[in-house]
Formats: structure tokens, C-alpha cells, sequence
């Protein structure tokens, strides 16, 4: 069990040291964005960047070490699930077995994980191409410009992330979770029902499902607005700049997610709360 863990995230002036025993944690703050949650019974996300560093000594959790640049996150854990993130020339390979693996890597940061029985979110940016051949999976997989993912799978978890003109269009999908991310004018407006449902939309790409009875991760950026009234659901409100999200929700996992003047500050109880600010 952890019973205190400093340095969870930072990120240059943006200082977030919780006092948290058996939780999970994802504090997110950057720059003048301070967050400090008192927290119990939690998952722990540490995430860092630039040169503030995360090296948790934790058993029995969930940690998603995020390190940025050269801000450097190598975990020596088992039994836990595992999200190692590394950007630029910061690099994380994990070597774990029996675990959840979300390799997350941008521009020349390569990560390429042979894995089996595993949670895989190959993550890729660029020219970075992650492409794997994987079976009885959570596949989430991500590509930006012309890094294409096009996976052919079933009975899967299924997150496309498509960017630009990097198009990532899955065939119908059964039982599955569908996560469609969408960015400019390429929409995506899913009619599916006993999913997992997380629209994902920038700009003037808007997409507000009628949906019930699922997960709801509602994305929206600038002008575009999301404000779910959902019951007995996970809801992750993400906001960006004068997009406003504050939502009245109970019982629920909540990922509140402000930039810039988009304020998010829920009062909730018995949640998984994961509150990102950034600047101001």
C-alpha cells in the first residue's frame, strides 16, 4: 500500500503534491494552474514534465507515468497497470508482463511493444507508425497527419484517433467500445447503443450524441460546447479555452478538463477524479 507519494505532477511552476493512500490519483496542473486534492481509495497517475520528475515506488496500483522531454519516468512496478508516456527525446520502454500497457510516443520517440493478454493503446504522431497485431485486446489506436491506423478487430475496445488527414474509419462494431475522435471538419456523429461512447471534437467539429445508459466522454474545444445531463454514467467534461463545462453529477467518474479561461471545479464524492487546468 502507498501511504504518502510527493511529486506527483508538476509541471514548470504548477506544483501538485497530494497526501493520498490506495487511490487514483490524476492531478493535472501546468503552470500557475496549482491543483492539490486530499484524496483516499484512489488509482495514482503521476504525471510530469520538462524537468520535474515522477519515480513512484508503488505495489498494487494503477500508474500512468507521463514524462515530457527530458523530464525521464522509468518505473520498476508489477502488477499494475502501466501507461508510460514519453514525448521528444524523453524515452519510456517498459519491460512488464501480466500488466495494461499504453505506450504513448511522439515524434522520433519510437514504442513498439510485443505484448499478449495486455490493454494496448499504441499512441503515434507524425511518422511515428505503431502498428500492432494484436488478439483478445483493448485496442486504442492513435495517428496524427498521415500516420494511419486502420486495425481490423472484434470483440475489442476500440478508440480510433484520427487527426487531419489521417482518417480512421472502423468497421461496425459490436459490444465494443467506441471512442471516435474527430479534429477540424472531419465529423463523427455515432448512432450506437450498450457502448462506451467518448466523442471527441475540435473546432467546428461538433458531435453531441443522444445517448443513454453509457460511458460519456464529451470533447470540446474553442466555441464548440458540450453540457451533458447524464445519470449513472462515467462522464469526462474536457473544455477548452471559453468552452465551459461544469456538470451537477453524482456517483460518477469524473474527468474534469479546463484550459486557459475554461474553468472546471465539480465538489463531488466517492469519484475518480482527474482534474487537468492549464495556465491560468
Amino acid at each position: 500500500m502507498v501511504q504518502s507519494m510527493s511529486e506527483t505532477f508538476t509541471t514548470k511552476e504548477g506544483f501538485c503534491r497530494p497526501n493520498i493512500s490506495n487511490h487514483l490519483i490524476i492531478p493535472f496542473t501546468t503552470k500557475e494552474g496549482f491543483c492539490r486534492p486530499n484524496i483516499s481509495n484512489h488509482l495514482i497517475i503521476p504525471f510530469t514534465t520538462k524537468e520535474g520528475f515522477c519515480r513512484p515506488n508503488i505495489s498494487n496500483h494503477l500508474i500512468i507515468p507521463f514524462t515530457t522531454k527530458e523530464g525521464f519516468c522509468r518505473p520498476n512496478i508489477s502488477n499494475h497497470l502501466i501507461i508510460p508516456f514519453t514525448t521528444k527525446e524523453g524515452f519510456c520502454r517498459p519491460n512488464i508482463s501480466n500488466h495494461l500497457i499504453i505506450p504513448f510516443t511522439t515524434k522520433e520517440g519510437f514504442c513498439r511493444p510485443n505484448i499478449s493478454n495486455h490493454l494496448i493503446i499504441p499512441f503515434t504522431t507524425k511518422e511515428g507508425f505503431c502498428r500492432p497485431n494484436i488478439s483478445n485486446h483493448l485496442i486504442i489506436p492513435f495517428t496524427t497527419k498521415e500516420g494511419f491506423c486502420r486495425p481490423s478487430i472484434s470483440n475489442h475496445l476500440i478508440i480510433p484517433f484520427t487527426t487531419k488527414e489521417g482518417f480512421c474509419r472502423p468497421k461496425y462494431l459490436k459490444n465494443h467500445l467506441i471512442i471516435p475522435f474527430t479534429t477540424k471538419e472531419g465529423f463523427c456523429r455515432p448512432n450506437i447503443s450498450n457502448h462506451l461512447i467518448i466523442p471527441f471534437t475540435t473546432k467546428e467539429g461538433f458531435c453531441r450524441p443522444n445517448i443513454s445508459n453509457h460511458l460519456i466522454i464529451p470533447f470540446t474545444t474553442k466555441e464548440g460546447f458540450c453540457r451533458p445531463n447524464i445519470s449513472n454514467h462515467l462522464i469526462i467534461p474536457f473544455t477548452t479555452k471559453e468552452g465551459f463545462c461544469r456538470p451537477n453529477i453524482s456517483n460518477h467518474l469524473i474527468i474534469p478538463f479546463t484550459t486557459k479561461e475554461g474553468f472546471c471545479r465539480p465538489s463531488i464524492s466517492n469519484h475518480l477524479i482527474i482534474p487537468f487546468t492549464t495556465k491560468e
